[in-house]
């Protein structure tokens, strides 16, 4: 990449600008989780990284611009996005978009979300994607989020957050679901954690939420983990 008082631009494996959002800069209270049950979008109503991408991050005023661009590979004939970061005293307004063809498929992805920062420190983390795929499966996802961030000493954190997704494709389904997350930090980069979390699904959204080979298909779903996370 190279880099100035204009900007940077970039090219290689980059996450995508709806990704960046949400998980790099923290916009999703739980920055998207790994786990199946609360990130499960990632990578299906958005696409997670790009290969061979140029991107171009920067400044107009306080404004955050940036802008993405991949062409014919691994089955992508191409691939664009957009994004804008706003900020407005305490609240932070991100907007993106992102268009990707394949040679059967198109995918549009619309994102609006906002995060509000209290003098405390406590944040509140709101958010909708908006996605469709056209192709092989018309299918129309609407997601919608809110998270609080709330730390609770210098070295403990509470986090939490709901999600609603609402589905249409060969008839309709929806999925709920919610999680908390306590974290501890050890040190700047080194914490550990406790999290649990609740799913329900219905209608169509049942085959997403359960694998194929399930005999008796599962509608809800609670999980509990603890882990240690280190920030390289």
């Amino acid at each position: 990449g190279l880099g100035g008082s204009w900007g940077r631009v970039s090219a290689g494996r980059h996450y995508t600008l709806i990704h960046d959002i949400l998980s790099m800069r923290a916009y999703d209270a739980l920055w998207v989780s790994n786990y199946a049950e609360l990130g499960w979008y990632s990578g299906t109503q958005y696409t997670l990284r790009r290969d061979n991408a140029i991107r171009y991050l920067g400044r107009v005023n306080q404004i955050e611009v940036g802008f993405m661009y991949q062409t014919n590979e691994r089955g992508v004939k191409n691939s664009h996005s957009v994004m804008a970061i706003v900020p407005v005293g305490g609240l932070d307004i991100a907007l993106a978009h992102e268009t990707d063809h394949t040679a059967d498929t198109e995918l549009r992805a619309s994102l609006l979300a906002l995060r509000y920062t209290f003098n405390s420190g406590t944040s509140v983390h709101a958010y909708t994607l908006q996605s469709r795929a056209q192709g092989g499966l018309d299918k129309k996802d609407q997601l919608y989020s809110l998270g609080v961030v709330h730390p609770v000493s210098p070295r403990t954190t509470l986090f939490g957050s709901v999600y609603y997704n609402r589905s249409k494709a060969n008839g309709s389904g929806h999925r709920n679901a919610f999680a908390v997350r306590a974290q501890y930090a050890l040190s700047k980069r080194t914490f550990i954690y406790a999290e649990a979390d609740h799913a329900r699904v219905r209608g169509i959204s049942v085959a997403d939420f359960n694998d194929p080979n399930n005999a008796e298909p599962n509608t809800k779903r609670s999980s509990f983990s603890i882990g240690y996370r280190h920030l390289f």
